[in-house]
């Protein structure tokens, strides 16, 4: 009894649904002064689109809208910087914003800011990708 329950259950909410469309980054805008952000982005949106199995055709562009470090707060010596990211995911008529933010301590030295900051904006990518692909394969068409 309890397998038709959980199979009756599954089915009701598509659990394994193959998505009915494939997508393909075709391009990445990101007129920003943030490095390398054309890259994680894409390289993070592929990887959701493969991860749901929705890799295909139809094109899909990103344009970064906002990509900014700026100094949020201070607490005691130390400076804590809020990263945000802000992507428009355009497929075909149908155009989203996704966005993400994160704050980030200060690091000691310059070496390690780099890489932290590199390090935040390939985290905000990700988050935005995956909110993106959920629109994509599952919003409501707009």
């Amino acid at each position: 009894m309890s397998t038709v329950f959980a199979l009756l259950v599954g089915c009701a909410l598509h659990v394994g649904t193959p998505p009915s469309r494939g997508y393909a980054v075709i391009r990445v805008d990101a007129p920003v002064a943030e490095a390398e952000i054309d890259v994680a982005l894409r390289a993070a949106v592929e990887a959701s689109l493969a991860a749901r199995g929705a890799s295909g055709s139809e094109p899909l562009a990103l344009q970064v809208e906002v990509a900014s470090w700026t100094p949020s707060r201070r607490e005691g010596d130390l400076v804590v910087y809020l990263a945000e990211l802000r992507v428009r995911f355009v497929a075909g008529e149908r155009t989203r914003s996704s966005a993400s933010s994160t704050f980030v301590p200060a690091p000691a030295d310059a070496a390690s800011a780099r890489a932290e900051r590199e390090a935040a904006f390939a985290d905000l990518a990700e988050r935005v990708a995956a909110e993106g692909v959920t629109w994509l394969l599952h919003g409501a068409a707009q």
